[in-house]
Order: C-alpha cells, then structure tokens, then sequence
C-alpha cells in the first residue's frame, strides 16, 4: 500500500538508513524514495525492506533518450503542470 502520512515516509526512511551502507530520504508528498546504496545491498533488498515495513515498493524505470525520447515528455513537467492550478487555489 501506499503512505497516508508523514510518520509512514518517516518508518521507511527509518528502515532504509539501518541498512549497511544505505542512504535514503522519503517524501511523503510525492511516495517516492532518493536512496544511495553501497557494498553487499541490491536493490532487490531495499525493496525487501519497504515491504516488509508494510508498503510497496518497485524500481523506478529508467529516463528515456534517445529517438524514441519526446521533448517535453519529463514527467516532473507534467507533474508541476497538474499541481500549478491546485496551488493557485490555496
């Protein structure tokens, strides 16, 4: 399942970082984790660990480039795109 607060994203960054040679963040706002990794930890054991916390978990798919890359196709654009009009509400 997903995160449905801060203390969730605070549980996970919590678990990540007690793995040798893990570092991560979690944003709650986004469900997404930056985590830097090092030694015996693949990524399969950091997915491990986040389900095992009580949450799902899956690698990120890699950014496209090449032909097959369209401009303007970053998700972060498009992201910032849909929260710009909810923000002018607040």
């Amino acid at each position: 399942g997903g995160m449905t607060c801060a203390s969730c994203a605070a549980r996970i960054e919590k678990k990540l970082n007690r793995m040798e040679g893990v570092e991560a963040t979690v944003n709650y706002a986004t469900e997404k984790a930056k985590v830097s990794y090092a030694g015996p930890v693949g990524v399969g054991d950091l997915i491990a660990t986040v389900e095992a916390t009580g949450y799902t978990a899956r690698e990120p798919e890699p950014p496209r480039t090449g032909p097959e890359a369209v401009a303007g196709d970053d998700a972060d654009a498009r992201a910032e795109e849909e929260l710009r009009p909810l923000r002018q509400r607040l």
